[in-house]
């Protein structure tokens, strides 16, 4: 079984300098021998981007590394994403980097790393294609094989009537882009990813509950079409995950991930987890957070990923 699983452990602090550090963000490995933590610390000029790596035992080994080569102005918002391999890539958002941006716009950059820390690329690389406005807020997600992709909000190159869309780029695992820049709303000019972009279902997951929904696509039958878990948000009692059929939204699933007595809701993702799909449980805001790997049909706990002592307040997101 992974190292990972069961383990207590007191909180750790990741980072020390003489000023604040913020803005974090980890990837556990697949194996579950170690983890990444990024974040954000001063540097000569501003906030710069960093990393550590830790072992299952949760004891240092390598760090903090600086992941920005330009330092000037600030790097902020750091978001990691790791291949079953352990290599990661890191992806924040920097001001006054792009073309012709003063320093209070940001760009979107990211940069590879090796599982043991070693820099892949000699220098940072720009993400978004469109450089004018506001690019910034940037999150990270790989998959297994080390295909990677980046989202980020922009605010310039759309026809959004309150001048702001998500926008996501795709690269493979060697850092070619697979898909250009795109943007998510269906207003864009460019959004020419989802075929006529006409809505293929609606419905609701929970009805009467009004707090907020998340999703995870897992093919869970083998068919090749992506059944959907969905986990409430805050506000619904004991974090409530349904599963749906693709091929049909019929539900074939419906539990608590937790006691009804926890209203933090459920964050869901999906996960290779020894060979067989798992579908992956954060909470969120809670006196003791927690990630689970469990059965997506069942809801029985397969492997607890992360339990941090009672009084941490933290929340947990998983993908």
């Amino acid at each position: 079984m992974p190292a990972l699983i069961g383990l207590e452990a007191t909180d750790v602090p990741v980072s020390v300098t003489g000023g604040v550090d913020r803005g974090g963000d980890l990837a556990v490995r697949a194996d579950g021998s170690g983890f990444v933590v990024t974040y954000e610390a001063p540097d000569d000029a501003g906030g710069g981007i960093y990393f550590k790596r830790f072992d299952a035992n949760w004891q240092l080994v390598q760090g903090p590394v600086a992941v920005n080569t330009v330092t000037a102005n600030d790097q902020q918002a750091p978001s990691i994403g790791a291949d079953s391999a352990g290599n990661f890539v890191i992806a924040w958002q920097s001001f006054g980097q792009d073309p012709g941006d003063s320093a209070a716009q940001a760009g979107v950059y990211a940069r590879r790393f090796l599982a043991d820390g070693t820099a892949l690329d000699a220098a940072e690389f720009r993400v978004n294609t469109t450089t004018a406005g506001q690019q910034r807020e940037p999150h990270i997600d790989a998959t297994a094989g080390g295909t990677f992709l980046v989202t980020w909000t922009g605010t310039e190159g759309d026809l959004d009537p309150i001048g702001t869309d998500v926008y996501f780029k795709v690269y493979d695992s060697s850092g070619g882009v697979v898909v250009p820049e795109r943007a998510v709303s269906p207003t864009a000019a460019n959004n020419d990813c989802g075929k006529d972009r006409s809505e293929l279902a609606s419905f609701l997951a929970y009805n009467g509950f009004a707090g907020g929904v998340y999703v995870a696509a897992i093919d869970l039958d083998g068919d090749g079409r992506v059944d959907l878990v969905t986990g409430s948000a805050f506000g619904s009692p004991g974090g409530h995950v349904k599963v749906f059929d693709g091929s049909n939204l019929a539900q074939t699933a419906s539990y608590l991930a937790y006691p009804s007595v926890f209203e933090g809701g459920a964050r869901v993702g999906a996960a290779d987890l020894n060979g067989s799909t798992a579908l992956l449980i954060g909470t969120g805001p809670a006196l003791t957070p927690r990630a689970t790997a469990v059965d997506p049909l069942t809801g029985q706990i397969r492997a607890e990923l992360l339990n941090t002592p009672a009084g941490a307040q933290r929340s947990v997101f998983v993908a």
